[in-house]
Formats: structure tokens, C-alpha cells, sequence
């Protein structure tokens, strides 16, 4: 499993080769992607507050649940994630497990399922 982050910069990623725990994330900026934070392969116990995100096409925040989406093997759960989100109109996916998500735009998972 790789956690992957890029410098404040954009120019450099950064990887770890195990799934992010414990990790705190605050005041980043996605703009421009597809997704602008996804908290995925496993990701636990993390904190994602303030963090801006500008003209991402999909979804702002996405904790992602077990997932083929990148490719097999499956993915593991996000779960026990904290996401603090100050924009109203930013839009979240949640289908991880346990994840606590303040504010922001909650996508219904009936009408856009996990998968």
C-alpha cells in the first residue's frame, strides 16, 4: 500500500509504503484534478481540516471504500477518518467506514453508489 502526498509546491511527491495513520492534514489546496483529496487504501485515524479545494471536477473530498477503481488487487477501507470541511458547496464522497465529515456537500450514496 502506498499513502501519497506532493510538497506544498506541487512539484514533488511524497509516498509512504504503508497506509497513512494518525496523520494530520490542514490549510493544503487541491485545485484542478479530478478529485482534490482522497483518502484511500486504507487511510485510519487521520484529521483533514480547512483544507481548501478549488475546481476539481468530480468530487472535493472522496474517502473511498474498498475499491478495484485503481486498479486490482482491491483496495482497502478508509475508516475512523475526520474530515473538517469550511466550504458548504464543496462536494464529499464518503463510503468509507466510520468516518466523521463536518460540513461540506455529503453525496447520497443511494443516488451515486460506492463501488
Amino acid at each position: 500500500m502506498i499513502t501519497l502526498f506532493y510538497s506544498p509546491s506541487g512539484a514533488e511527491a511524497i509516498a509512504a509504503e504503508v497506509s497513512a495513520t494518525g496523520w494530520l492534514a490542514v490549510r493544503n489546496t487541491a485545485q484542478g484534478a479530478r478529485k482534490g483529496y482522497v483518502v484511500i487504501d486504507g487511510t485510519n485515524n487521520c484529521r483533514l481540516v480547512n483544507n481548501e479545494s478549488i475546481n476539481n471536477s468530480v468530487y472535493d473530498f472522496d474517502a473511498v471504500g474498498p475499491t478495484e477503481r485503481f486498479g486490482p488487487p482491491a483496495l482497502p477501507t478508509s475508516s475512523s477518518n475526520v474530515l473538517i470541511i469550511n466550504d458548504p458547496n464543496d462536494v464529499v464522497k464518503d463510503c468509507g467506514v466510520e468516518n466523521t465529515i463536518i460540513g461540506g456537500d455529503l453525496v447520497d450514496n443511494t443516488l451515486d453508489p460506492c463501488f
